[in-house]
């Protein structure tokens, strides 16, 4: 095997080129899940929400979000937004997006704001606002819903997740957005169309991959097999008679036929199947961990098993593989008689 490798010399350009297109291709069907789930989780469940933050709140319903904030937060919060009235020069070009705007002053989230550092504080003040305006709708008294409700919602704020408050948040923020005349239902169309989009733009890129990964592994396990059949064809011509009697035809032809295409698409299976395999499993690990990092046993367990099922496939495999090879040698060399004995009969 390692004589062999000389011969991957000359392709060492196009082995390379070839797996820097199976990392994209590996890196595209490892994203492909992660946008599915965000169509059925946030596209299906949350209604095209995408985060705790709303894109603009009526003035009235931030004054009550910004009460269960610290100070800190709210000016963070007020910094990352702006305040659009009538007198606004953008006044004609939001109240078309927000038609309440008519009627009351609109915060809108300003482009530069940074989501991950609002999203928990926004998430959390928006659920809490929610929270009181259903106690007091069910007619809870003023000095219970100020005194325990709060501890409560503390409580049950620290056991919750970022995912979790947005997906709670995300009910809060679609009735924010019917107050302010949005079309919800777009709302949830347009990220679902979205993410559509760049799944199928994914899915191509991932399959101009596979296309050129197909081309050079092709190219290089042709070149090698060229290759390999002249530099046997060369020794074979160098061969004297008392050598040349030590190898049967059918062995020879076995060589420079049979042989060599096993190795050719050994070759050409080992960069399209085998190093985007590698990579798969490495990058599925990452992400596997990157998501929830008490799995890390069970990873560790499936690699080991996986492992263990190819080390014994090829233990039972490479002896009967030789086997093969044997008999493809006594079917040539029956064959190569029989064409013999086939010539002289002709002739005769």
């Amino acid at each position: 095997m390692y004589k062999l490798t000389k011969y991957l010399k000359p392709f060492i350009g196009l082995i390379l080129v070839s797996i820097v297109f199976l990392f994209g291709q590996a890196m595209a069907d490892l994203a492909l899940p992660d946008y599915m789930s965000k169509i059925v989780n946030t596209g299906i469940q949350n209604g095209g929400i995408e985060s705790a933050v709303p894109e603009a709140i009526r003035e009235s319903q931030m004054g009550k979000t910004l009460i269960f904030m610290s100070e800190e937060d709210r000016n963070e919060v007020l910094d990352s937004y702006t305040l659009i009235d009538k007198s606004s020069t953008d006044f004609q070009k939001y109240v078309k997006k927000y038609p309440t705007l008519e009627n009351e002053p609109v915060y809108v989230l300003k482009k530069k704001a940074d989501i991950d550092k609002l999203n928990t504080k926004m998430g959390k003040a928006l659920i809490a606002v929610s929270m009181m305006e259903k106690v007091m709708e069910e007619g809870t008294g003023g000095q219970n819903m100020m005194g325990e409700q709060p501890n409560d919602m503390r409580s049950a704020f620290e056991a919750m997740g970022d995912s979790a408050i947005v997906q709670y948040a995300a009910n809060v923020i679609k009735a924010e957005y019917e107050a302010l005349g949005m079309n919800v239902e777009k709302v949830q169309s347009g990220f679902i169309i979205n993410i559509g989009i760049r799944m199928l733009l994914i899915s191509l890129f991932s399959a101009l991959c596979v296309v050129f990964v197909g081309l050079f592994a092709a190219r290089v396990g042709a070149g090698l097999a060229r290759n390999l059949r002249r530099d046997v064809f060369t020794k074979v011509e160098s061969f004297s008679n008392a050598e040349m009697d030590k190898f049967s035809t059918s062995s020879l032809i076995t060589r420079t036929t049979n042989d060599i295409n096993h190795v050719q698409m050994l070759v050409m299976m080992m960069i399209r199947m085998v190093f985007y395999s590698l990579i798969m499993a490495i990058g599925g690990v990452i992400k596997a961990i990157g998501k929830s990092q008490s799995m890390t046993w069970v990873i560790v367990v499936g690699v080991i098993a996986i492992l263990g099922l190819i080390l014994t496939v090829l233990v039972s495999a490479l002896p009967k593989f030789k086997l093969i090879q044997k008999l493809v040698d006594i079917v040539n060399s029956f064959q190569h008689s029989l064409s013999k004995i086939v010539f002289l009969v002709a002739i005769s």
